[in-house]
């Protein structure tokens, strides 16, 4: 049997289509541009191996600040799984952290790659579901697009709720996709919640959605539903927050596959579950 040896070098933009190539053997939902922002906010944290000097596998990892990093993207050629690719990119990207002094990190866990999170030292923190649905125009705009001029009150808001500030990740998502958001605002003026979509592969993404009540929520999602008109869609909900699952229930969405959110470390920024109303994606938080 040949040797294998196996290194990790940074993933580059003309690795993108490499990436993608395993992620489309995935079957997940990112398109480029995914890959492109992972870049930009973390080109120090994004990795790709090398099997025998063939491309084989990628992940990233992104911080928010020095209290939490999320790692996603974790993928391996699909003929060459089981040779401990997967492994070594992680304690790769572990190392990198911990050289950082990031204090947490976390990640939404696939069924399949779960055993090596949990070998790795990863414990439960709770169980996320995607429902699929589609995009509906049953009510008129009733809150205005979200945009730059509102990220500063819009992260003080978020940050509350996630448990670290994430001001890079929702500039980028801001960014890149202008005018693809909401945001609602209480009778003070001041924020009481945001939503946000972006365009996927096979669907229209939304979130994060994150509201101080159900009722702020179901405004925003409604108002996301319109802006996803004609089109498929996937929301990614914790399980605990029984009132988002109710209102995506409510709309005809169905239920997909489960992922684990996992951590390693102390934990320190849980944040607060209720006001999450969707999450970003798994490979973000």
């Amino acid at each position: 049997m040949r040797s294998q040896k196996i290194e990790i070098r940074l993933l580059q933009e003309k690795d993108i289509p490499l990436a993608m190539k395993l992620k489309n053997q995935a079957g997940w939902n990112q398109i480029e541009r995914d890959w492109k922002r992972f870049l930009s906010l973390e080109p120090e944290g994004c990795f790709l191996a090398l099997l025998n000097g063939q491309p084989a596998g990628t992940t990233v990892a992104v911080r928010y600040g020095k209290e939490v990093a999320w790692i996603g993207m974790v993928l391996v050629e699909a003929r060459l799984r089981g040779r401990g690719i997967g492994r070594k990119l992680l304690e790769h990207a572990l190392a990198w952290l911990r050289e950082a002094g990031v204090r947490t990190v976390k990640l939404d866990a696939t069924p399949a790659g779960r055993p090596l999170y949990e070998k790795l030292g990863f414990v439960e923190e709770c169980t996320i579901f995607r429902w699929s649905g589609s995009g509906r125009r049953s009510t008129a705009f009733s809150l205005p697009a979200v945009n730059r001029a509102d990220l500063a009150e819009v992260v003080t808001f978020d940050t509350f709720y996630f448990g670290t500030c994430r001001e890079r990740v929702l500039y980028a998502l801001m960014r890149d996709y202008p005018g693809s958001g909401f945001v609602s605002r209480g009778p003070d003026g001041t924020i009481n919640g945001y939503g946000l979509a972006r365009k996927g592969e096979k669907a229209m993404h939304l979130g994060p959605v994150v509201a101080s009540s159900v009722a702020v929520a179901e405004k925003i999602l409604d108002n996301l539903l319109c802006l996803a008109a004609g089109s498929f869609v996937f929301i990614d909900v914790i399980e605990r927050n029984g009132a988002a699952t109710s209102l995506v229930a409510r709309r005809a969405f169905t239920r997909q596959r489960g992922l684990t959110r996992m951590y390693l470390g102390e934990n320190s920024h849980p944040g607060e579950i209720s006001g999450i109303y969707a999450i970003s994606g798994g490979e973000k938080g």
